[in-house]
């Protein structure tokens, strides 16, 4: 049902209540109930909810066997309808929001199991960087479209896994208080309600934007990709550590196969592909030296192998229908492989 419709309805509703009404008094007072009600349809469900609220809701609520789970380049990278292809009925479903950070997909993971036991979670590993620990943007831009489905003990919750010392105190004072405006929220909705189905999560991106995604760029039509390889690692923030070895001991426990995944972006001078491959050098060192069976995989490593072109991204790291089914497919193989030989047999 369109935005239209959803306020249009009740507002009609109650002022045929009213008009039916003989007794002015009560007649007056449905219009207020009315009003009130049309002003809380209009800020709870129309503009803060529909998208953000239930699309969270829908992934605490849901009971696929494996998971995506992360920023935005989860849904514009991984489709569930192809993966699912390759593994032998089990369930995908991918929740990704924008500029979602690895504390906040960390705390998901958490509360999602507190309620269902998947088999494989694959985690975003992009936002493991030193330098997302020390950004203060919060509103509209972080955790936008998780915060306004947590209660308040939630919040709490995560405003201590989230607390260290480069976190500005206002941070979390924000994360208590966060509630998000109409406009961005009726924009996201906008946006992003095409794209998503209830059942799987969000689907990638098949319209390519006007417009890079801000702070980013197009990728140039004359790029040619080689894959990344260095044996340097770059170790992660402490917080981070402790994120990881929680995840590790979690998925330990509830017998869940833990992948950490890169996706493939884009930069002129290759900095960012060769900062994500150390990093996930590191996350991998760091696994074995902790004796954690989890798997990390950096698709940069294997951008050749995916044959991507320009055209396959929608910016420097967002991928377009195209990339996503290349990856998509890529990583079907790979579950494959890994559920005939620890999931079937």
């Amino acid at each position: 049902m369109g935005i239209f419709y959803k306020l249009l309805l009740p507002i009609v509703f109650f002022l045929i209540i009213a008009i039916l009404n003989i007794d002015p008094v009560l007649a007056y007072a449905c219009l207020v109930i009315a009003t009130l009600l049309s002003l809380y349809l209009l800020n709870i469900i129309i503009t803060p909810r529909t998208f953000n609220f239930l699309s969270t809701k829908a992934f605490l609520k849901s009971q696929a066997d494996i998971y995506f789970i992360g920023s935005s380049r989860i849904f514009s990278t991984f489709n569930p309808d192809i993966i699912e292809e390759y593994t032998r009925g089990l369930s995908v479903y991918t929740f990704g929001n924008n500029s979602q950070n690895f504390t906040l997909s960390s705390y998901m993971v958490q509360e999602l199991i507190k309620i269902h036991k998947p088999k494989i979670i694959f985690i975003d590993s992009y936002f493991i960087r030193n330098s997302y620990l020390k950004n203060t943007m919060m509103t509209e831009t972080y955790y936008q479209a998780v915060l306004t489905a947590l209660n308040r003990k939630q919040r709490k919750e995560f405003a201590k896994l989230y607390k260290n010392d480069d976190s500005p105190l206002s941070i979390l004072k924000d994360i208590l208080s966060y509630k998000e405006s109409s406009s961005i929220n009726l924009q996201s909705l906008m946006t992003n309600d095409n794209h998503m189905n209830i059942n799987k999560g969000f689907l990638p991106i098949t319209e390519y934007r006007d417009e890079p995604t801000p702070g980013y760029d197009f990728v140039p039509e004359d790029t040619k990709f080689k894959n990344i390889r260095t044996p340097k690692r770059k170790p992660i923030h402490s917080q981070y550590k402790r994120e990881v070895l929680y995840l590790m001991k979690l998925a330990f426990d509830n017998d869940i196969k833990l992948f950490f995944i890169d996706i493939p972006i884009y930069s002129e001078d290759l900095s960012r592909e060769v900062s994500s491959c150390e990093y996930s050098n590191y996350l991998s060192y760091f696994a074995k030296k902790t004796k954690q069976n989890i798997k990390v995989i950096n698709l940069n490593k294997h951008i050749e192998d995916l044959d991507l072109n320009f055209d396959d991204f929608d910016d420097s790291l967002h991928l377009m229908e195209s990339g996503s089914t290349a990856i998509s497919h890529y990583i079907g193989e790979i579950l494959e492989e890994y559920i005939i030989t620890n999931i079937i047999n």
